[in-house]
């Protein structure tokens, strides 16, 4: 009698104990960036300057502005008083690529009341090279504005660089004179961190 060869079952092939990659969110879940900013004169005649600064933070979609300025003229004879911006707002548009706010909050001097003021900023870009436009409007009170910037970025790390062209329309007093006197306008610069 000859004997029966049974073939024993071929074993399955391992899994791979390593465990899938955590897909990545489409875009950042907080942001953190802190400027120091200057606009500067078209001219070396005594025309107006700015130096500020300015910080923003986005949680998921939601976003914070804070700007701060303050006027001068060549050579850097600083004005006493500071104009500011405070805004929040919600990311209509967000990917890792492009960011668009839209914005709303208070304007003021450190002399006049507060002011109602809404705006917008776009930025596009890559992981060191990008791109963002912005304008913020307070359309009346004591204290009316309208702020219109573009500039290139440049990043490194967590550092950035920002360079560009301002113009801002500015009426302090409520007077009425936002459009009829000329912008304070010339290149824009900002250097910072941003993580």
């Amino acid at each position: 009698m000859t004997p029966v060869v049974t073939s024993s079952p071929t074993p399955q092939a391992q899994q791979s104990a390593t465990p899938a990659p955590e897909p990545e969110p489409d875009f950042p879940l907080w942001q953190v960036s802190a400027l120091g900013t200057a606009t500067l004169p078209t001219a070396l005649d005594g025309s107006a300057f700015l130096v500020g600064a300015r910080a923003e933070l986005d949680l998921w979609r939601i976003g914070l502005l804070v700007t701060v300025d303050q006027s001068g003229t060549t050579p850097f004879t600083l004005s006493s008083g500071q104009q500011w911006t405070a805004l929040g707002g919600y990311a209509v548009l967000v990917n890792k690529w492009a960011r668009l706010r839209l914005l709303g909050g208070v304007s003021g001097t450190s002399t006049t009341s507060l002011a109602p003021t809404v705006g917008a900023n776009l930025r596009v870009g890559w992981s060191f090279l990008g791109a963002e436009a912005a304008a913020v409007l307070t359309p009346f009170g004591a204290f009316q504005q309208l702020d219109l910037r573009a500039e290139g970025i440049l990043r490194g790390g967590i550092f950035e660089l920002h360079a560009g062209y301002r113009a801002r329309f500015l009426d302090a007093t409520g007077a009425g004179t936002l459009f009829t006197s000329a912008p304070l306008a010339g290149p824009h610069v900002a250097v910072g961190l941003a993580f």
